[in-house]
């Protein structure tokens, strides 16, 4: 299993598989051919991806701090829990702050989906998909209303919202996916969590549970929805294992309306190396935070020659203090903590989870100050690195999931774009320097060309339109 699809294989009608290491499976029963999913492979193909679903759903429960290792540790001397000792179990959130710095830097600024004009033109003489509306002067107006369609269908399914979700749920467990369905006259989409979907080669699992109220009692019955290329399937799970609930059901998509969208080839998350740093700072903020109260509680021990008498004991707890005979002392029962030494482990742990996972530290000492945009640049260089990877595989993701939009809103006679011809582009949220981009302009005007000079402006969307 790689995320949570398993690769290089169909729907199976026999359990029998080969390890071949990790991460991957090798088939040697024969192959399902599409449609004929039933309520036996439907329970194989759930217990083939359940670890991959477990494992994101523990990934998600650490973004939302929820339950992690930490809340669930024990202290053990010779096998038994110690439960009198102080137990402080605190987390340092450095897991969401990874996820969320990928999240904001790539889809901060929302994807830009549009036409563009010179290939759709072309896809439109090639294909020769509306020969009856290509005449002289009618190009230009129908690129209008593609387009409108085109963005009409990305405002009433917030697709702006949803791409901040599909990339954060990526970045937290390394892939998600996209649900395509019809409703009424509409085409709508939503994002399904990584713990709700499987993915195979020639079909697509979406797992969902509701509550069913009979009488006085309710139950929580489970639901899967299995979907290849023509056809809905949905099963039901009343503690008596899967049934199919009805006929299949078409779809109408030209493909499976379930889209897998990856965080990278092996869909691993962001945070995927450096899980064991995160999990040993947060023991060593425990521990230091125990000993830290368990220093308050220190045993006030009197040393000498006597054993103080009673009085003593009564005058030290009513008014903080007592005399002393000749020859005793007295002092707390203390451990020699070396904060400066757990202070610079917990610094260089924290500095090796952000190196290992090509992320920025923004509490760096480095990034005080106005940072000349070379210096930037080299600093997000192992960041935009990553972040190349993760784009192209959400491109991908988006014009699969565009070409199943934009085939339906054919056979539904709204629109006939070329999902080809749409373009998918990505802005980086990225810190500017305004005044050093300023100087640059300043220096290069009427020494290049002011279209070519505009480009350099981050703040300058269209330079053809700046420059008139």
């Amino acid at each position: 299993n790689s995320g949570g699809k398993v690769r290089g294989r169909r729907f199976m009608d026999e359990q029998r598989t080969e390890r071949m290491g990790p991460g991957h499976t090798k088939t040697i029963g024969g192959r399902m051919e599409l449609g004929q999913i039933n309520e036996k492979t439907i329970s194989t193909a759930l217990s083939l991806t359940e670890k991959s679903r477990r494992k994101a759903e523990r990934l998600i429960e650490r973004y939302d701090q929820a339950k992690l290792p930490i809340h669930e540790r024990k202290y053990m001397i010779d096998g038994t829990e110690q439960k009198g000792l102080v137990k402080r179990l605190l987390s340092v959130d450095i897991f969401s702050e990874i996820v969320d710095i990928s999240t904001g830097y790539l889809v901060g600024i929302p994807v830009a989906i549009n036409l563009n004009k010179e290939r759709y033109q072309r896809e439109a003489s090639l294909f020769q998909k509306v020969k009856d509306k290509i005449v002289p002067g009618s190009s230009e107006k129908k690129l209008d209303e593609d387009s409108y369609l085109l963005q009409r269908y990305g405002i009433i399914n917030d697709i702006d919202l949803q791409n901040a979700e599909v990339e954060k749920y990526c970045s937290i467990a390394g892939y998600c996916g996209r649900l395509n369905y019809v409703s009424g006259t509409e085409i709508m989409s939503k994002t399904i969590k990584p713990t709700e979907c499987s993915f195979f080669d020639d079909a697509a699992l979406y797992l969902y549970s509701m509550q069913e109220v009979t009488e006085n009692t309710t139950k929580e019955v489970n639901y899967c929805r299995a979907y290849d290329s023509k056809y809905m399937y949905e099963f039901k799970n009343d503690d008596g294992g899967w049934k199919l609930v009805g006929l299949p059901v078409e779809h109408q998509f030209n493909g499976i309306p379930l889209v897998e969208c990856k965080n990278n080839e092996r869909a691993n998350s962001d945070a995927y190396n450096s899980i064991d740093l995160l999990d040993q700072i947060d023991r060593l903020v425990s521990d230091w935070a125990s000993e830290s109260e368990q220093f308050r509680l220190a045993a006030l021990i009197a040393m000498g020659k006597s054993k103080p008498n009673e009085n003593f004991t009564k005058e030290l707890k009513e008014k903080g203090a007592a005399f002393l005979p000749d020859g005793t002392d007295m002092k707390y029962l203390i451990k020699e903590i070396p904060y400066q030494q757990i202070l610079a482990l917990i610094k260089y742990l924290r500095e090796e989870a952000f190196y290992t996972t090509k992320t920025p530290n923004m509490r760096d000492e480095s990034f005080a100050g106005n940072l000349s945009g070379v210096a930037l640049e080299y600093k997000f260089r192992p960041f935009e690195f990553k972040c190349v990877t993760k784009e192209r595989y959400f491109t991908a993701f988006l014009r699969e999931n565009y070409r199943l939009v934009c085939g339906i809103m054919s056979k539904f006679g709204k629109g006939d774009i070329a999902y080809s011809a749409i373009d998918f582009t990505f802005t980086r949220n990225y810190p500017k320097n305004l005044f050093e981009e300023a100087q640059t302009q300043s220096l290069l005007d009427g020494k290049v060309p002011v279209k070519d000079r505009l480009k350099l402006c981050s703040f300058i969307s269209d330079p053809d339109k700046a420059a008139k």
